[in-house]
């Protein structure tokens, strides 16, 4: 065995070599995994390469010292000197090594908690869906691949807060993560279910066929239509759908997503559990709701609505008054005076008709305080406000009632409020307790429009009512149709058997007011006695008549 032999079997020799192949391992395997980084955001990618970086300086630093040990020692180096400078070196390179693997450790654990963060990031936490987020994302490739080649279904369950309300949010919970997973098993190869927010869910359908898209909604209708059950409660829900099919002159995925839920919204006033295909008309509807809405609300603030009142008088058996009925009317900018029977209703469809009921009544509180305030003879009359239906759901009506009522000193018997049927048959239960505590505060009300509605006469015993109105369509013919006669005196003997007041509307000619004296009707109102009128000409007519 000659010298050279016999320095490469060296401990010395045997530690450079060692040491060389953890430093080549541990570069390797760092360099794989920095590869794996750049898949992933800059700045995961720039803290993985300054890492890198140091580990390659502390390995370059390493070999260059066996390298200048190599080429300095020879066999001639005492053996005891040239183990420990093999020792320290190996001992450099095992330090390089597990430094390699913390690190690598490390970001393979950044890696995977990176890759969680993204999928929660475009995912809904509850059903495990795709959010709103990556449902744009995927509309816009859509768009961008086959402009023409797709649908999209925008489905909304149907009063589904009443769940949250009337059990625990968890409750809801369980049934929307049920709901995700109907929608998942109904989808095809291609398609994406996604939870948009609250209870609406988009579904992106990979087809240019409408038939084919509508019979595929069809089927996920049927899926979401079994029973859903939380524990021993038993659920059925109802939806509306709306289908949008993609054209080439998309461009923006929040406008598939905005046509897809006006479809929607026209679904759900068709029924419960109807699918709609969204169509040009549609669209000018939304803008023409939209463009509505924004011209109420500025009329609201800029005080372009304004009370008129129709009296109202007992038959005693003459004509008395006995009060007012308080009515708003639309100055608009634009369009001049325009009529309730327009406005009313796209005030209920857009909810807008809260914000009016309550200027409404905050205005009569104020003319009719200021009425009592200067003229006695107005304190033994009272004015009635009309209140939509939407005010029943909302759990801070009472409140906001009683204080506007505080705020102007407003007797309560000087008040009547005017619902209509169909606001205490949405809801006969919630109605039926706030009307109790209205009576027990000394409020009245009035069931307005009485026989248009559909009218329980079970839920009728258990409202304190105080008056029923009935409507003008069944005034209009009581001279004329025997019918409408019979109709008519049914809802005065109803009225008074219940010990409430019977008021007819739409009275206009002396015959029809002769007629309503005959059958025991107790109060009237109408354009016979008295057109609505501006706050000015009250104290004429109070004057006149009290």
């Amino acid at each position: 065995m000659n010298s050279l032999q016999h320095f490469l079997l060296t401990p010395f020799s045997a530690s450079v070599g060692c040491g060389l192949l953890l430093l080549t391992f541990s570069a390797l395997r760092y360099l794989k995994l920095l590869r794996e980084v750049r898949r992933h955001p800059v700045s995961l990618h720039r803290c993985g390469t300054t890492q890198f970086i140091t580990l390659v300086g502390f390995i370059a630093m390493f070999m260059v010292l066996y390298l200048l040990m190599l080429t300095n020692s020879g066999p001639h180096i005492p053996q005891d000197i040239s183990a420990i400078s093999g020792a320290i070196l190996f001992l450099g390179a095992v330090f390089v090594f597990i430094t390699a693997q913390v690190t690598s450790t490390g970001l393979h654990t950044a890696l995977s908690a990176n890759a969680s963060l993204q999928h929660q990031a475009v995912h809904d936490y509850l059903t495990g869906l795709p959010n709103r987020r990556l449902i744009m994302e995927l509309l816009g490739e859509a768009m961008q691949t086959s402009p023409a080649g797709y649908a999209l279904v925008f489905v909304d369950i149907m009063n589904f807060k009443r769940v949250n309300i009337s059990f625990a949010h968890y409750v809801g919970d369980q049934i929307l993560e049920q709901v995700g997973q109907r929608l998942q098993a109904s989808m095809k190869p291609g398609d994406v279910a996604a939870r948009l927010g609250g209870d609406d869910f988009a579904i992106l359908l990979r087809t240019g066929s409408p038939r084919e898209a509508v019979q595929r909604t069809q089927a996920v209708k049927a899926a979401l239509k079994e029973p859903y059950f939380s524990g021993d409660i038993q659920f059925s829900l109802d939806c509306g759908f709306g289908l949008y099919m993609g054209t080439a002159q998309d461009t923006r995925p929040e406008h598939v997503i905005a046509k897809a839920n006006t479809a929607m919204m026209r679904a759900k006033q068709r029924g419960r559990n109807r699918i709609a295909v969204f169509s040009r008309s549609m669209q000018d509807k939304a803008q023409l709701t939209i463009h509505f809405e924004n011209q109420f609300r500025r009329s609201l603030r800029n005080g372009d609505f304004f009370l008129v009142f129709q009296p109202q008088y007992a038959l005693t058996p003459q004509p008395e008054l006995i009060g007012f009925e308080t009515l708003v009317r639309w100055n608009h900018p634009e369009r001049g005076i325009v009529s309730p029977a327009e406005f009313v209703p796209m005030a209920e469809t857009t909810g807008l008709i809260l914000h009016l009921d309550r200027y409404v009544l905050r205005e009569a509180c104020r003319i009719w305080g200021e009425m009592r305030a200067s003229l006695p003879a107005c304190r033994a009359l009272h004015f009635s406000v009309n209140l939509s239906a939407s005010h029943m759901d909302r759990p801070t009506f009472i409140r906001k009632l009683e204080k506007t009522l505080a705020a102007f000193e407003m007797p309560h018997e000087s008040i009547i409020l005017e619902l209509t049927e169909s606001a205490l048959m949405s809801n006969p239960e919630t109605a039926a307790r706030k009307m109790q505590y209205l009576r027990s505060i000394g409020l009245h009300v009035a069931l307005d429009d009485f026989g248009t509605g559909y009218s329980s006469l079970a839920y009728l015993t258990h409202f304190p009512c105080y008056c029923l109105k009935i409507d003008k369509s069944f005034v209009d013919n009581i001279t004329t149709d025997e019918n409408s006669v019979r109709v008519v005196r049914a809802i005065i003997h109803l009225a008074h058997g219940l010990g409430m007041v019977a008021l007819a509307e739409g009275v206009e000619t002396p015959e029809q007011l002769a007629q309503l004296q005959d059958m025991g009707c107790d109060q009237v109102q109408g354009y016979l006695l008295g057109k609505p009128m501006p706050q000015a000409a009250l104290r004429d007519v109070i004057a006149r008549n009290c």
